[in-house]
């Protein structure tokens, strides 16, 4: 515990006194050829997190998370102010009540939402972008049943890939398990199938999985300078078991422990080339890195980006097993703490 303390009047000190430096940068940030283009959450302020989004034909989309109203999916055919229009039912229609679209992909010329709901269940939505009976709503499926099947049991999702044509989701379920799922349906719009997804994954049996781990934060499909072929995922610490865990048994118990896993946690990568699952070796998290938030492919390199109460770093790897470095300690400004998304324009 003594180290705990010890470590946090340490960061604290370290951020007090790089603010100073770093204030006359932030500034300067935002004298940058910026425009902002939505207002308080595109006019609802319950839109927390402008939380996803994605080019899918010639209309930029963006899901948010609205944990009263329930989250909604804007979209823009050029970005510009006054040019976005909500597509959806708020959470997906009362029955579904997603709280938060939580990430996109484009998969079989159809554009893929996942979200999350306490109260029912992690869900896929689907659409084709058509216009539907309303003006404004377009053609939505519902791709899943909730949680999978599991229900509120499995309420939340992040990470999607695409390995040999499937799509994959990683997901965390109530009890502390990443997991991950697979889409074994078609994939004709009209043809949607909610019940045709496998569990390929449940990492809680694998002897080397860190219980700390609790979700699936990104997946990705990375061919190394081998010509090896793997689908990749991102272990990750989700705060929300954490949060639930210390409202049912506030103690000092699980005080220490949540301040260990955040921390003191690592992420952890692992890679499965269709059969078996394997963890890799990652330098990375044998530093003051903590957690890795995301993947991007990018010029036949695979690059990460990560959490370090010193800054968020970048590293890339064209083998998974030597990284080097891009960016180091939040772009030399500590407050950036996660390198939260990364994106090949």
């Amino acid at each position: 515990m003594r180290r705990i303390i010890f470590v946090s009047i340490i960061i604290i000190i370290l951020l007090l006194s790089s603010y100073s430096c770093n204030s006359s940068n932030i500034k300067q940030f935002f004298k940058n050829d910026w425009e902002q283009v939505v207002n308080h959450g595109f006019g609802n302020i319950n839109n927390l997190h402008a939380w996803s989004i994605k080019a899918y034909k010639n209309y930029i989309y963006v899901g948010t998370r609205n944990v009263i109203d329930g989250c909604q999916i804007y979209r823009s055919k050029t970005g510009d102010k006054d040019t976005w229009v909500q597509v959806n039912e708020n959470g997906f229609g009362n029955d579904n009540k997603s709280e938060g679209a939580r990430n996109m992909i484009k998969y079989k010329d159809l554009l893929w939402v996942i979200t999350n709901s306490w109260d029912y269940g992690t869900q896929v939505w689907v659409t084709n972008g058509e216009i539907s009976g309303n003006e404004k709503i377009i053609n939505w499926k519902k791709a899943n049943l909730n949680g999978f099947g599991a229900g509120i049991d499995i309420f939340s999702s992040r990470g999607l890939g695409i390995y040999y044509d499937k799509l994959y989701v990683g997901s965390e379920s109530r009890d502390g398990h990443p997991l991950v799922f697979r889409y074994d349906g078609p994939t004709d719009f009209e043809s949607i199938n909610p019940k045709n997804w496998t569990l390929v994954k449940d990492f809680h049996e694998e002897p080397n999985h860190d219980a700390d781990l609790f979700l699936v934060g990104d997946i990705v499909n990375f061919t190394n300078k081998y010509g090896e072929d793997y689908l990749y995922a991102l272990l990750i610490t989700g705060v929300t078991p954490l949060v639930r865990e210390l409202k049912l048994n506030f103690s000092l118990k699980n005080i220490i422990n949540t301040l260990r896993i955040l921390f003191f946690g690592k992420s952890q990568i692992w890679r499965y080339n269709g059969i078996n699952w394997k963890l890799i070796d990652c330098e990375i998290f044998k530093n003051t890195n903590l957690m890795g938030s995301c993947f991007q492919v990018y010029n036949s390199s695979l690059y990460i980006g990560t959490a370090n109460w010193f800054g968020g770093e970048i590293w890339k790897t064209d083998d998974c097993i030597n990284w080097t470095s891009v960016v180091k300690r939040g772009f030399y400004h500590p407050f950036n703490f996660w390198i939260w998304k990364l994106h090949d324009f």
